[in-house]
């Protein structure tokens, strides 16, 4: 999967076109891979005042057909910071379908997002289910994440681009990590050896235990420049979602900070797919994508076992009937799922 060309978005004049984004998010593939993510955000001025558009496509390969979910939003904010507008792209596909409902997800991030500032510590942009969906959450964050790096830069626009692609490897997983931010371009390569046969998923998609996963990164690379074992190996193992997600974010965290170090964000980058809570998605992707290859359905299902981890839906996309979802998000109208 390769990273977006954004060739033509750097015009002051126009700080971000959708349908360049659009068709290169659609250009892109798995190259062979089990699973993939592809993330970028770029911010610039307009007449109206700053312009950030964000964007991702998570893929996998559904029983040898690459399918993808392509998910574009844009927002404005004055120069104190503070949001005015947010829109998501009329090519947005959830990953569960109708449930995940665009005109839903974008009326609910409006009511929380528009009229607060656009930064990582203001509460109702770090609560996850204040969107109704994960990935609109992580590039709302993100963004406000890119928007920070610029300031301590002076910058007044930047790109950012990431890909992440995870194949099969004879011990496990490996993550190949690609991210190119303004004079920078790096690439890692994750391993995570384990035993296929250890990994057990209940019966909501939910990764309830998995036996010792050891995470190395074998190689990075700067500008061209190779540093071999550039962090300390890792593992981590569990016998509850909650401890295999807790130890699983404390073995990414050293690799997400080495390359978010060689990016000048010493304390990590908070637009990038290896900051730990997204790289755990990553990893959980591809480890259904192991056991279930050949089951698109039930690769789907553990997506959505990410997010019904306690047995309550928090995103829209999860709910199993119109009652649940009303009795989680009351705004939620029939008429969203047509």
């Amino acid at each position: 999967m390769s990273t977006v060309v954004a060739t033509g978005l750097a015009n002051p004049s126009q700080p971000w076109d959708m349908e360049i984004i659009r068709n290169s998010v659609a250009a892109c593939d798995l190259d062979g891979g089990l699973c993939g993510r592809l993330v970028g955000y770029w911010i610039g001025e307009s007449d109206q005042g700053i312009v950030g558009t964000a964007w991702m496509c998570n893929m996998a390969d559904a029983e040898r057909f690459d399918v993808a979910f392509p998910l574009m939003l844009s927002m404005r904010w004055d120069e104190a910071g503070v949001v005015k507008s947010f829109d998501i792209d009329e090519s947005f596909q959830g990953s569960q379908g109708i449930t995940c409902s665009r005109s839903f997800i974008e009326r609910r991030t409006r009511a929380h997002v528009v009229g607060v500032p656009l930064r990582t510590r203001e509460p109702a942009l770090v609560e996850p289910t204040n969107y109704g969906c994960r990935h609109v959450f992580e590039l709302v964050y993100g963004l406000a994440g890119f928007k920070a790096f610029l300031q301590e830069r002076q910058e007044k626009t930047g790109l950012f681009q990431e890909s992440t692609i995870s194949h099969r490897t004879d011990t496990g997983l490996e993550l190949f990590d690609v991210i190119e931010c303004m004079d920078r371009c790096t690439e890692v390569t994750v391993n995570a050896e384990l035993d296929p046969g250890s990994i057990a998923f209940d019966r909501n998609g939910v990764l309830q235990g998995i036996g010792t996963v050891r995470v190395s990164a074998p190689s990075f690379v700067e500008n061209g420049v190779t540093t071999a074992h550039p962090v300390p190996v890792g593992s981590f193992s569990g016998t509850t979602n909650s401890q295999v997600t807790a130890m699983a974010v404390r073995a990414f965290t050293p690799i997400w900070r080495w390359v978010s170090g060689h990016h000048g964000q010493a304390r990590g980058l908070l637009c990038s797919t290896l900051w730990p809570p997204s790289m755990y998605s990553v990893l959980v992707q591809g480890l259904a994508q192991i056991l279930f290859h050949n089951n698109f359905t039930y690769f789907q299902h553990c997506v959505a076992g990410l997010q019904r981890t306690t047995g309550k839906a928090k995103c829209i996309g999860c709910v199993r009937s119109f009652d649940e979802a009303a009795s989680i998000f009351p705004e939620v109208r029939r008429d969203d799922f047509i």
